[in-house]
């Protein structure tokens, strides 16, 4: 299809034209409280620039991310409430998320995490650019109680000019490497601290398509999390 004519049909849908997705960078931070990034890359500026922040925080007290504030603007989160519990033993929680604001203008800015206390966490910066039909994320979830699993999978409808992105998890074994199906991998952070990795991944899509993410890990590591979030 003509991208011209793709991008009427769109239009007429009510959407503003396919979004492209880049990947910026990966981060990582033992924490206590309320983390802050400081001047971190955004990009080049856009009326229509989404910044999207994907997150695992692993934590032993129930805590939870209260709010993600990113370059001043208060961020739409979907999927944080989602708790996952490993079950290994140790009083760990880990949570997956994804965090998105619309940010103009500037090229660089801070990510602001509200948050009680938290040992890790591994947050991944994107730069999406197009108009959103929503800011909330469909969200598809696999790890439950992932002990000794060696590969996680979600399946999940991406609209025409979507995009997905994607973040798995390795509790008690930072070593551990993860191949991915279904996502370009972006980035990988480690933490020997508390011996945990995480790897994300995203594309954009320029035609419908039901996705098939897996996540398959190098080792049997206690706690194993995937989760994928969709916008259109």
């Amino acid at each position: 299809m003509l991208p011209g004519l793709f991008n009427a049909i769109m239009m007429a849908a009510g959407g503003g034209g396919p979004i492209s997705l880049s990947f910026l960078s990966g981060n990582e931070v033992n924490t206590v409280a309320n983390h802050s990034s400081g001047s971190i890359s955004f990009g080049d500026a856009h009326a229509d620039r989404h910044i999207i922040v994907a997150f695992m925080a692993l934590d032993g007290l129930s805590d939870v991310v209260t709010g993600v504030t990113i370059g001043g603007v208060s961020a739409v989160i979907t999927g944080n409430a989602v708790t996952l519990t490993p079950g290994d033993g140790k009083s760990y929680n880990l949570r997956v998320g994804f965090a998105i604001a619309r940010v103009p203008s500037g090229t660089t800015g801070s990510i602001n995490f509200a948050h009680n206390q938290l040992n890790n966490i591994q947050y991944y910066v994107f730069r999406a650019v197009g108009g959103f039909d929503s800011l909330n994320g469909t969200l598809s979830v696999d790890g439950v109680n992932a002990i000794n699993v060696a590969a996680r999978s979600v399946s999940i409808s991406v609209p025409a000019g979507g995009i997905a992105v994607g973040v798995a998890f390795s509790n008690k074994d930072s070593a551990d490497l993860i191949t991915w199906s279904g996502l370009t991998e972006r980035n990988r952070q480690t933490d020997g601290a508390e011996n945990c990795a995480s790897e994300a991944a995203g594309d954009q899509f320029a035609e419908a398509v039901t996705l098939t993410v897996t996540a398959t890990n190098s080792v049997a590591a206690k706690g194993h999390v995937l989760g994928v979030s969709v916008w259109r």
